[in-house]
């Protein structure tokens, strides 16, 4: 299974740090960079070993990190004891060590999920493409038709693959931009 590209959701803007980052729980595993969020299962993503030992308060995992994962089908993630680092193997090498920033966090993510059975009709929005791009493919959606949910003018966009290959658990939202004419 192809790891999705959530290291396109991620920021690398040095003044927001934890979006450059992907928080991962035994639960969810969640990337943004405040304009989009992708939301996967964590047992979709990541082994069975390497979910339980993942402390209760997850951990955030670097987008240099996520993006070997991608590059390298054959990566096996190991967390250290004290769950500060993680160490990407393949055959049994040791690739690299990443620091996990146990202090960062992405408080109430959760909440910002609606619910499906709340959405309505919009008559004028604008989406930017590459953030929508960037969205599809942290999500691991390979064939790039998307269903959209609005939810109101000012409301985050929630976004669900139309026949999902691998992840099907996984989710998106897109901040709207209100155009004025």
């Amino acid at each position: 299974m192809k790891f999705p590209k959530l290291y396109l959701v991620c920021d690398a803007w040095e003044l927001r740090p934890q979006f450059g980052y992907v928080k991962v729980d035994k639960d969810f595993t969640i990337a943004t960079n405040a304009h989009i969020i992708v939301k996967h299962k964590t047992s979709e993503l990541f082994k069975d070993d390497f979910v339980s030992l993942l402390p209760e308060n997850g951990i955030m995992i670097h987008a240099n990190a996520v993006k070997l994962i991608c590059r390298q089908s054959t990566v096996n993630i190991l967390l250290s004891d004290d769950k500060n680092y993680i160490q990407l193997y393949q055959k049994d090498t040791s690739m690299i060590s990443y620091n996990c920033q146990p202090g960062l966090s992405f408080p109430g993510t959760n909440k910002l999920f609606p619910e499906l059975d709340k959405c309505q009709p919009l008559k004028e929005i604008a989406l930017s493409a590459n953030l929508l791009f960037n969205l599809a493919e942290g999500m691991g959606i390979r064939t790039k038709i998307l269903h959209l949910y609005f939810y109101g003018p000012t409301k985050a966009i929630l976004i669900k693959a139309n026949n999902p290959d691998e992840y099907f658990s996984a989710i998106g939202l897109i901040m709207p931009v209100m155009m004025n004419y």
